[in-house]
């Protein structure tokens, strides 16, 4: 403290000099070598006047990128690089409590951009979905940013497919076209209110996107024609609340049984999460209520919001009902998520771990 009060001291063009001689000592290292720019980040934050003073310097030229993989991974939700000459370095984010509190903590006033990598989901509609759920996690955590953002979505090569574009869509609920993959990660944003943000992707992608009708609604080529029209992506308000989980929870029962059938069931399972409106149609209304009660014990044994539920609804000793099944439905679509869905949870077919599940019980009593 008492070198950095001595610095302080000096006029500010001799400050700027050594700042100009340090950052250029910095951008000559090898990238392996710059943790020392991790410890002038620490110093300068003892005295914010030299922060501020340096801030210009030190966050010039810097890229901050975040990696959305489809894939399942055990030890991380997403990853995040900030890098430029003077620091190099990336975080794995575990989960969207740690994408939140990384995005709300990074100055982002003093960057030019932030970047969104997404790659492509694998061949699997449980990719799909675990890509667009993390899609969907970053866009609201962005949707509170205070700060005007600067935002720019890249896909990657992986995105460009050999077959026809329209065997690789999920189509909508009571519709007659597709939703494409590629729109899963771009949708959420048209929605979402963000202003600023573009995005760019392979050219052999976009030519096999200008080969689809342009008046195809909710597409990515509709907003591409159409880029100074405020248009609403589809959502999904269901991803985010107690319904996702039930889902998921209902659909290791499908997992566990055999037939022919079973790809097609779960993938319209899914494919009813997509409709016009972004609200489930009556059909899949009917289904769910109709599982509910199939696997009521099931629900009761794992699901904690249940349990909540019932145990403030009906005393000890008596047992829960079916009307509690349409209470449960009904629930389901408030406005306010109860427990935020995490992707870390999805396994490369879209369901619950069954470590999680073999975790709520040995926590939670059997009722």
């Amino acid at each position: 403290m008492l070198q950095l009060g001595n610095f302080v001291k000096l006029p500010v063009e001799v400050r700027f000099l050594i700042w100009d001689e340090l950052f250029s000592a910095i951008e000559k290292m090898p990238k392996s070598e710059k943790e020392p720019s991790a410890k002038l980040l620490s110093i300068l934050r003892c005295s914010s006047s030299l922060y501020e003073e340096v801030s210009p310097q030190l966050y010039h030229g810097l890229k901050h990128i975040i990696y959305v993989n489809s894939v399942y991974h055990r030890s991380y939700f997403v990853k995040a690089v900030v890098s430029s000459k003077k620091i190099n370095c990336m975080r794995k984010l575990k989960d969207r409590a740690a994408l939140r509190s990384h995005i709300m903590r990074f100055p982002f006033s003093k960057i030019e951009e932030l970047h969104i990598i997404i790659s492509s989901p694998k061949q699997d509609i449980g990719h799909a979905i675990s890509l667009w759920l993390k899609v969907n996690g970053i866009v609201l955590v962005l949707a509170n940013l205070k700060c005007c953002l600067k935002l720019r979505i890249s896909l990657t090569e992986g995105w460009i497919r050999n077959k026809q574009p329209g065997a690789q869509g999920f189509r909508f609920a009571g519709a007659d076209h597709y939703i494409y993959d590629y729109d899963l990660a771009i949708l959420p944003f048209t929605g979402s209110g963000l202003s600023g943000w573009s995005f760019d992707m392979p050219h052999t992608l976009l030519r096999q996107i200008s080969e689809e009708p342009s008046d195809r609604p909710n597409s990515l080529l509709h907003y591409i024609h159409k880029r100074g029209i405020k248009i609403t992506g589809s959502s999904c308000p269901m991803a985010d609340a107690w319904m996702a989980k039930t889902r998921c929870l209902l659909d290791i029962i499908l997992d566990e049984t055999s037939g022919t059938m079973l790809e097609q069931l779960r993938r319209d399972r899914y494919m009813n999460w997509f409709s016009a409106d972004g609200i489930s149609t009556v059909c899949y209304e009917q289904q769910f209520l109709k599982d509910l009660e199939r696997h009521h014990e099931d629900l009761l044994r794992y699901d904690r919001y249940c349990q909540r539920l019932v145990n403030r609804r009906f005393p000890k000793g008596h047992k829960a009902t079916g009307s509690l099944n349409t209470e449960i439905f009904h629930k389901s679509f408030d406005k306010t998520p109860l427990d935020n869905i995490s992707a870390d949870r999805f396994t490369s077919r879209g369901t619950y771990r069954r470590s999680t599940l073999v975790g709520f019980q040995r926590k939670r009593a059997v009722l």
